[in-house]
């Protein structure tokens, strides 16, 4: 996850550097641990705010822990907001129904031991779904020059290919019109 969190606040700043705003924080279904256990992984830093549902006084999918956490991030009235969860009828539920872009992290694996009629449910919810948090940047909008900056490499091309193999873990160089391609070509998707 830190890869893509430092992917993350790259874009984040190249956004901010230009004028724009991008706010980045931890909604959860979690108690008033979380905000030390974040900072005990080393991944607070990342954050503007950590929502959680024993502060909000409601869990995910209710519409008020969404409504908080876009108050706190200063999301202005009509703004794109997203949501990236594991948890399809907490997290994909609660923000596609309150309005919200949503991302759904499950791997193929995880998809085939769900019940069939997870499948009806799945398909009333407007959403992105990834095999893992390294397709998070690319669905989100991040773009993937940003992973390479100003670290230094032998040649930027060679750098690039290597933050693709780190966050993108199913990228193939044999096959280039599979999954990359798809989400090379999804990147837009919240107006970014």
């Amino acid at each position: 996850a830190l890869p893509v969190l430092e992917h993350i606040a790259r874009w984040r700043a190249s956004v901010e550097a230009e004028g724009g705003a991008i706010s980045v924080g931890v909604v959860s279904n979690f108690d008033d641990r979380l905000p030390r256990l974040l900072s005990a992984l080393g991944v607070a830093g990342h954050f503007d705010f950590v929502l959680t549902s024993r502060e909000a006084g409601v869990e995910k999918p209710a519409a008020e822990i969404f409504d908080r956490a876009a108050e706190l991030a200063g999301a202005p009235e009509g703004s794109a907001k997203v949501h990236v969860g594991d948890t399809f009828s907490r997290d994909i539920v609660g923000a596609a129904g309150n309005g919200w872009g949503a991302v759904f992290v499950s791997s193929d694996e995880q998809l085939m031991r769900l019940d069939p009629s997870a499948f009806e449910e799945m398909s009333r919810y407007e959403h992105d779904r990834v095999d893992a948090l390294g397709f998070v940047p690319r669905v989100v909008g991040a773009p993937m020059t940003l992973a390479v900056g100003d670290q230094p490499g032998p040649d930027p091309g060679d750098v690039e290919s290597e933050v693709d193999a780190l966050l993108d873990p199913h990228i193939d160089e044999n096959d280039p019109d599979g999954e990359r391609a798809w989400f090379e070509g999804n990147t837009d998707k919240f107006g970014r």
